[in-house]
């Protein structure tokens, strides 16, 4: 199998990319236009990399590359929080069960 968990959305999101990128010549905002193209153009490699994980065809987590440089700064953000989620539910789950909460 190749790809095509996601109906192969990342080809609408690379031809996007590409599109932004040829119309932003000769706007007064060419420079937030083609920045756009680019973040497009990260988020159609990492949904390409998601598709094909998600489908079989790469090995779990050889997504998280792409996903982490499309999201850019966000990611620092992104993981902070996850962790910060992931140590209260630690801390929770022991309360839950009537136990006293780990330190």
């Amino acid at each position: 199998m190749s790809g095509g968990s996601y109906d192969y959305g990342h080809l609408h999101l690379a031809d996007l990319a590409e599109e932004v990128q040829r119309r932003a010549l000769g706007k007064k905002n060419w420079q937030t236009r083609l920045a756009f193209a680019r973040l497009l153009s990260l988020c159609a490699l990492a949904a390409h990399a998601l598709e094909w994980v998600d489908s079989g065809d790469y090995a779990a987590g050889d997504e998280d590359a792409p996903i982490l440089a499309a999201l850019g700064s966000q990611a620092a953000d992104i993981a902070s929080s996850a962790d910060k989620i992931r140590r209260a539910a630690e801390a929770l789950v022991p309360e839950l069960a009537g136990e006293e909460p780990r330190g």
